[in-house]
């Protein structure tokens, strides 16, 4: 602890101060010292502004110590990304409890209403084991062997009763630190979660503290393995991964997702997953705020559909998992959804348990794609028939899913999601976007137009009513609504009833077929926005 001689001025005797440099810094020693520069700056600043000179030194650097507030990269502060200003803060933080894997840290003067031996042993016992085995050893930067929790109050903006950010993994902790950045890197491991809105929903959600974690987890193990492969995988498999994470993690099944997939009235996405695409992760319509919900339910229960269906006990499944972050033995990762459908063919065609025909899942990847969501949505809304559908260009129609369905059911996980009362469309959307199923009436007509000679269009007769899945593997790929002379929705009706005549042809709007760019790496959040708005 320094000290600092105050120098005689004739006022007081000499004296010695200790000042604390640290944290906790006590204002109050700044405001004594203001009160004695202000007397001695009376009547003797001529003969003695040497001696104030050094004064004001000393309080100059007393102020700049508070205003740097706890030092960070170090035990004292953490740096903390500021959601709302995309720069980093430094927060104060305390060590709240530890074990061999993870150690906890509060915000500095932060209450907050929780078990934390309780999650040290969660922690232990059940996510840091669960998800290894499922993903792999997480990195470790720093050396320590451990991965810190900082549990702040994010600074998302968020007022109670609104939208927040339950936690995050930030990928510039991955990175050296640059002091001249807006954003600045612990280099270390970290994830950070919310200690006030996340904390006050846990009387309704009690496990909803332990799923954030794990979801993060997550992110956490992938990235370095992102890093080494050059490529930023698709946003729905990365989310959809850290859904089914939560329930390897003993937090699961994710019911909020399930009930927001559904559109079920205790939940707040309207409409449910009708039109929300799997593939097209954005923020969706301007009026629909909730969008961004119903993608997390689409993938959660998709990836979840695939890793139940990948393998006959859990080592199978995880293998299948550590496959698609890790790669397999040709170092082909899941970053997109066609490698996704490759590392899925091989899992199930090498479980010879299982005794999956290749044909069943089709002659390639894409066509498994096809395949794996007609038959995950025929299952999801109930009535739907298997037997009798079309498909558009010159696939052969009427194609029958009804062998893929009986090796590919909806797991038990998913038990809560099938519903006879899927919501309909009021209107035909203007442009549906690749990966969605829209469940129409069948006296809705308009007409359709696809992009190219290959894009995969199936409808699943459901009643009088349709699901037309549009299951293109290319995430840019989109059908819109056309005055051409093209299919109207009405006779997609009609040829669930025998047509004979069930090709067209494609109309080329020339989009991308190639993967997707190569983007900055995004932060990842993981909200639980529905679960404060949920009707009782």
């Amino acid at each position: 602890m320094p000290e600092f001689d105050l120098i005689d001025t004739g006022i007081m005797p000499s004296a010695t101060i200790e000042i604390s440099i640290n944290m906790n810094f006590n204002f109050r020693i700044i405001a004594i010292l203001l009160t004695l520069f202000n007397i001695q700056c009376l009547g003797f600043l001529e003969q003695e502004k040497d001696n104030n000179r050094e004064i004001f030194a000393l309080l100059a650097f007393a102020a700049f110590v508070q205003n740097q507030g706890p030092n960070c990269n170090s035990n004292q502060g953490i740096w903390v990304r500021n959601i709302q200003t995309n720069t980093s803060d430094c927060i104060g933080a305390e060590l709240v409890a530890q074990g061999s894997n993870v150690n906890f840290y509060k915000e500095t003067g932060l209450n907050v209403n929780l078990n934390f031996a309780q999650l040290v042993v969660d922690f232990e016992t059940k996510i840091h084991p669960n998800l290894v085995s499922a993903f792999g050893e997480p990195s470790d930067i720093n050396g320590d062997g451990k991965i810190d929790i900082f549990i702040l109050d994010i600074r998302d903006g968020s007022s109670p009763g609104n939208p927040f950010v339950a936690g995050f993994f930030d990928p510039v902790d991955f990175f050296n630190d640059n002091p001249n950045s807006p954003l600045r890197s612990n280099q270390r491991e970290i994830l950070y979660l919310d200690g006030k809105e996340l904390v006050a929903i846990l009387p309704e959600d009690p496990l909803a503290f332990g799923s954030t974690i794990a979801h993060e987890y997550q992110h956490l193990i992938r990235f370095p393995r992102m890093q080494r492969a050059g490529t930023q995988d698709n946003t729905w498999i990365n989310e959809g991964t850290s859904e089914v994470a939560s329930d390897i993690g003993g937090f699961g099944p994710q019911a909020h997702r399930i009930r927001c997939l559904r559109g079920q009235n205790s939940s707040p996405c309207v409409g449910g997953g009708n039109n929300v695409s799997l593939l097209a992760w954005n923020s969706g319509p301007a009026n629909d705020p909730n969008y961004i919900l119903k993608q997390y339910g689409l993938a959660y229960s998709f990836m979840r559909y695939l890793y139940d269906n990948a393998g006959s006990d859990t080592a199978s499944k995880n293998q299948f998992f550590q496959n698609t972050v890790n790669g397999n033995s040709s170092g082909l990762r899941a970053n997109q959804i066609l490698n996704l459908m490759t590392l899925f063919r091989q899992a199930t065609g090498n479980t010879s348990s299982l005794n999956y025909p290749d044909n069943i899942l089709g002659q390639d990847s894409s066509e498994s794609f096809v395949i794996l969501l007609n038959r995950f949505w025929a299952q999801v809304i109930q009535g739907s028939d298997t037997t009798n559908i079309t498909r558009s260009n010159s696939f052969p129609s009427p194609w029958n899913l009804g062998a893929p369905g009986n090796h590919f059911p909806l797991p038990t996980t998913l038990s809560n999601l099938p519903t006879n009362q899927f919501p309909l469309l009021s209107n035909i959307p203007s442009s549906v976007r690749s990966g969605s199923a829209i469940f129409v009436s069948g006296n809705l007509s308009t007409n359709i137009a696809a992009i190219t000679g290959t894009n995969r269009v199936t409808s699943i007769p459901n009643g009088g009513n349709s699901v037309v899945v549009f299951a293109d593997s290319n995430p840019n790929s989109s059908l819109t609504t056309s005055s051409s002379q093209f299919m109207s929705w009405n006779d997609w009706s009609k040829m669930h009833n025998h047509s004979s005549d069930l090709s067209r042809s494609g109309n080329n709007q020339g989009l991308d077929n190639g993967n997707q760019p190569l983007t900055a790496i995004p932060m990842c959040g993981n909200p639980f926005l529905e679960e404060i708005h949920e009707k009782k």
